[in-house]
């Protein structure tokens, strides 16, 4: 939700610029206002890729000669036959 407002206050500060009459330094207010868009836009990125990187680990189970297999749902892998 912040990066929509980040965003909208963006373009309000672009439109303001062209037409307010107020001395405001619009134009530094969006490019902050984009600043801060883009910095939380990568911090956003980065938690989801770290979700994605724990789920795709947490979906693995080791055997007992070192590889990998994917666990499946309702199938309890860790069992012995």
């Amino acid at each position: 939700m912040a990066l929509v407002f980040y965003m909208g206050q963006t373009l309000w500060a672009i439109v303001s610029a062209s037409e307010a009459s107020l001395p405001f330094g619009y134009l530094e207010y969006a490019l902050q206002r984009l600043d801060q868009y883009y910095y939380l836009k990568a911090l956003l990125l980065e938690e989801v890729e770290a979700a994605n990187n724990s789920a795709a680990d947490d979906a693995l189970v080791v055997s007992k000669g070192g590889s990998a297999y994917p666990i499946e749902a309702g199938n309890d892998a860790c069992e012995e036959s």
